[in-house]
């Protein structure tokens, strides 16, 4: 069966304009395509429409958030031309804007905010389970197979200051089944929010027939800084395969993203270094520093055919062989935050925050390709999402601006 595609807006009903632009197929800037028509663009209820928030990335779908000052929904929309599939506003009071980094797996889609956690039904936009928690969560959801992961601020007490601790549960049921306690070193320092510890975008993989969870996390040595520790948990036989690696004596606190799983290496970012860990042993394979002044917490690393490519931001884009850490090559990077970037056929693509344009880089020799104009002169906003072509299209790039979304054929 023909996977569904489906664009998922939280809003007002979007009216959608779906003509393309009469546009030339490329203009071109020294041989960069700086405007080309797009597919379709669903504009937005300009009347009260204040804000496209994020879209997140999955298998075979893109979360977007909308803000308006009537009713909210979410709202699915075909990715190859823009036409409504459901809306959803089966949230609490006023839990709308969803604040996390949702778990999908298969149509199930699982997000939190504030203490309520919501599990829909992505092909028919239906809520399949929602439950009000007891404890103020974090905005961090992930998952493996059939598991999601919460992590909860204050729900355990050591030496009388809160930590945070892990929680498991199964897709189909907003019951948890498992919870687990980093091993944190419990000492008279505590961060900004008097903890004793944190957990860090803990993830989980499958090795062996066996279920793991990574677990990176952070004990402060002062309000400003801490230690930075690797554990992993062996959640089917329930113990731990070490508890406690210490990979960093002084970091920030700063903003850590989900572990990337490659092969049997776990790739995690502390300040301006990527590391490379064999998961299993927690070795430290590699790791790569950057500029001083740079950082990974909005553009981030994904991994395509054995490179890892990274946004340092303040410093530029990267290719590096996932396996040593040597870096490819270094690429064009403009002023500003960006999105996530997003891989497709050997093109990476992301929304650059300086200049609010579409950027697309060859993954081979991270060359310039696109630096796109948005269609309504506005900027795109920093979301990003790609789709295989259908034999119609070489393939899909989904994007937004503060109007509504659009869609373009991809370079390849």
């Amino acid at each position: 069966m023909k996977k569904i595609i489906a664009i998922i807006f939280s809003g007002l009903f979007l009216g959608c304009g779906c003509n393309k632009e009469e546009l030339p197929s490329r203009i071109l800037d020294n041989g960069v395509v700086i405007e080309k028509p797009y597919i379709w663009w669903n504009k937005g209820n300009l009347e009260h429409l204040n804000e496209l928030w994020e879209v997140k990335t999955f298998d075979f779908n893109v979360i977007k958030e909308l803000v308006t000052d009537d009713k909210n929904y979410l709202a699915s929309y075909k990715l190859t031309d823009g036409k409504l599939n459901w809306k959803w506003n089966d949230y609490w009071n006023n839990d709308f804007q969803f604040l996390g980094e949702p778990y999908q797996i298969n149509n199930l889609y699982i997000d939190k905010v504030n203490k309520n956690t919501y599990c829909i039904d992505l092909f028919t936009g239906k809520t399949v389970w929602k439950i009000a928690r007891n404890s103020e969560g974090n905005w961090i959801n992930s998952g493996f197979n059939d598991n999601y992961i919460e992590i909860m601020y204050g729900s355990n007490k050591i030496n009388g200051f809160s930590a945070h601790s892990i929680y498991v549960g199964k897709t189909d049921s907003p019951n948890f089944y498992k919870e687990i306690i980093p091993k944190y070193f419990v000492s008279k320092n505590l961060t900004v929010n008097d903890e004793v510890g944190i957990c860090c975008k803990p993830n989980g993989f499958q090795k062996d027939g066996k279920e793991m969870i990574f677990i990176p996390f952070y004990c402060p040595n002062s309000i400003n800084d801490g230690k930075r520790y690797i554990s992993l948990y062996n959640l089917s036989d329930d113990r731990w395969v070490y508890d406690s690696i210490l990979i960093s004596e002084k970091s920030k606190l700063g903003m850590s993203l989900l572990p990337l799983f490659y092969n049997d290496l776990v790739i995690i970012n502390i300040d301006q270094s990527l590391y490379a860990i064999n998961v299993m042993k927690g070795e430290i394979i590699w790791e790569t520093k950057f500029n001083q002044n740079s950082s990974f917490g909005f553009g981030g690393f994904i991994i395509d055919n054995g490179t890892l490519y990274c946004a340092a931001e303040g410093d530029g884009y990267y290719a590096l062989d996932a396996e040593t850490g040597a870096i490819k090559w270094k690429g064009e990077r403009a002023p500003g935050t960006s999105s996530r970037m997003v891989v497709l056929n050997g093109v990476l693509y992301y929304i650059n925050g300086g200049d609010g344009r579409l950027w697309a880089l060859d993954a081979a020799t991270g060359k310039t390709l696109w630096r796109l104009k948005s269609p309504d002169g506005y900027s795109f906003k920093r979301e990003i999402n790609v789709m295989q072509g259908d034999g119609e299209r070489k393939g899909y790039v989904l994007t937004s601006t503060w109007h509504g979304a659009c869609a373009y054929e991809a370079e390849r």
